[in-house]
């Protein structure tokens, strides 16, 4: 849904700036050969600046994909048996023209080949909905076409969708499910922005839900889509609300947005980083740390120095994300993913170092 500002200007960058030349930037040119092996499980991580990726636990992961270009990073991932793909989208405006999605496919398969990644994560997020039945099948086409234009290149490439946390029409996503999980090899299960669309009351509340995210994911398994090509996704960000109104039972009432149908949403807050949520708001709560039990996720409230209104933060950190994570593997599906990498304090500070041990120590370790 509502990506960081920086993601979405990369994101939408040519694809051809920064690329590599199709000559080998790694030392050992074995390094420049795609990764074959596939994992039994995954865990996917979204890397969204070339800042950091230096200090990951490259222990943890499987897949990196990146919006950037950085053969230093391509080079490394491949000497720790990691997957490097590519994030890629579509102008919706195109979607139908089959001679624009043949370009589109040529176009990130040759970035690919020319800067020796191991496949594509498409993450297409624009409303398709029920009555339109040409551009659900036209985003079907697309997958299919670069799935068979990957596999004709490559012996075991790895192509990977990004899909709403539950197939019933989230954000007006009324997409193909069952199809584009059957063409590609992942499904990453978007399980954050789940307070796009408030139909209830406009309270503020988990940015990732294990209730609610069971649900969707029980919903695509009666689709049937095998758990096997499912990574659940889940945040490494969250939300700070401001309360028009704040009970005296930690309820942030919160001003109402519509987004895509719904009379709230979270556009109400603004999506921060966890090191800011962490390592300042939380300092200035007045509540402190509190659990939300049914969403399996903390959250606190703070006043505003200035002016002296409540907002309210609602969070994943590492105790959530490990229930998360044991629940994925609970419903055998293929693994996580985090979105992003880079939310986390990455200085050598005592505070920084003890963050990354967190959050990069909840994640399974690879299998």
């Amino acid at each position: 849904m509502k990506l960081f500002v920086i993601l979405l200007i990369l994101k939408t960058a040519s694809l051809s700036h920064g690329a590599t030349t199709s000559k080998c930037p790694c030392s050992d040119p074995q390094l420049c050969k795609p990764i074959l092996t596939t994992p039994k499980k995954e865990t996917f991580v979204y890397s969204s600046f070339p800042n950091n990726w230096m200090k990951y636990d490259w222990k943890k992961i499987t897949t990196i994909a990146v919006c950037y270009s950085n053969a230093s990073l391509l080079c490394y991932a491949h000497s720790q048996g990691v997957r490097v793909v590519r994030q890629a989208d579509f102008t919706k405006g195109n979607l139908t023209d089959a001679a624009d999605r043949h370009r589109w496919v040529l176009e990130h398969v040759k970035y690919v080949e020319d800067n020796f990644l191991d496949g594509l994560n498409v993450d297409y997020e624009q409303a398709i909905s029920k009555d339109q039945p040409k551009l659900r099948d036209a985003l079907t086409a697309l997958i299919r076409e670069l799935s068979d234009a990957l596999r004709r290149r490559y012996k075991n490439p790895q192509l990977s969708v990004a899909i709403a946390w539950s197939p019933d029409c989230i954000d007006i996503r009324c997409y193909d499910y069952q199809r584009l999980t059957q063409i590609a090899d992942l499904a990453i299960v978007m399980a954050y922005d789940e307070r796009s669309q408030i139909f209830g009351e406009c309270v503020a509340w988990a940015n990732s839900a294990v209730n609610q995210t069971s649900t969707g994911l029980k919903k695509f398994l009666q689709l049937g889509i095998p758990a096997d090509k499912l990574v659940l996704g889940l945040p490494w960000y969250g939300y700070d609300y401001p309360c028009l109104h704040y009970t005296k039972d930690n309820r942030c009432l919160m001003k109402e947005v519509l987004y895509h149908g719904a009379p709230c949403s979270d556009a109400a807050g603004v999506q921060l980083n966890y090191s800011v949520m962490k390592g300042q708001l939380l300092k200035m709560s007045f509540t402190g740390r509190m659990w939300d039990i049914a969403s399996q996720s903390p959250y606190f409230s703070y006043k505003h120095k200035d002016s002296g209104d409540v907002s309210q933060v609602w969070y994943d950190d590492a105790q959530s994300l490990r229930i998360k994570y044991k629940f994925a593997d609970q419903m055998s599906l293929r693994g996580v993913g985090v979105f992003h990498a880079d939310t986390i304090d990455y200085s050598d500070t005592p505070e920084g170092k003890q963050e990354r041990a967190d959050m990069w120590g909840a994640l399974p370790d690879r299998k």
